[in-house]
């Protein structure tokens, strides 16, 4: 964590000289550099984001496993329509219940959402078992996924893609090299 916040800070500070430092360049549109490094933030911002799902994830797979059942399923939301079991599972003696959206995403149009919801619940029936992990600390968090959900890669891909979009054009402009192919000027 410190090492994050130490190179954070340090980018900052490089950002910080380079501004100051734009003065002295000529023919440098300022506004596009601007928008640039206000990127570069963005992109390390959603890394550093999704950094931490998987690190939380990667506790997940230490987590014990068992056997939960099927209590009850319904349908939520109304704008984010999304399947939802609750189950119970004992430890130690002591039962417990959950709630899951079984992985299924919530975007699309509101019909294609509800049918996505439905079709998740046909195949899940009350009385049936499904297989989760808990927390040993506090055994009363559980959960059926296992792994980063499926939006994080395309998370990861974004965030760097605009951060190494952002530091490129910096290092462009900042270089005052031009090529055939010119960025638009704002």
């Amino acid at each position: 964590m410190w090492l994050i916040l130490l190179s954070v800070s340090g980018s900052v500070i490089i950002i910080f000289l380079i501004v100051l430092s734009l003065k002295k360049i000529p023919n440098v549109n300022n506004y596009f550099l601007y928008v640039s490094i206000i990127l570069l933030f963005a992109g390390v911002f959603l890394v550093l984001i999704e950094k931490s799902a998987k690190t939380y994830y990667d506790k997940i797979s230490d987590w014990p496993r068992t056997e939960a059942e099927i209590i009850a399923k319904q349908i939520t939301g109304e704008r984010a329509v999304l399947p939802e079991v609750i189950y119970q599972y004992s430890v130690d003696g002591k039962t417990y219940k959950g709630r899951s959206d079984l992985g299924v995403p919530g975007f699309g149009g509101r019909n294609k959402r509800t049918l996505t919801a439905q079709t998740a619940l046909k195949n899940e029936h009350i009385g049936a078992r499904l297989l989760i992990a808990y927390n040993p600390d506090h055994p009363s968090v559980s959960t059926t996924q296992f792994h980063p959900p499926w939006n994080y890669y395309g998370k990861i891909g974004f965030g760097a893609f605009i951060y190494a979009g952002a530091l490129m054009i910096i290092l462009f402009r900042l270089s005052g090299k031009r090529n055939k192919i010119s960025l638009p000027v704002m």
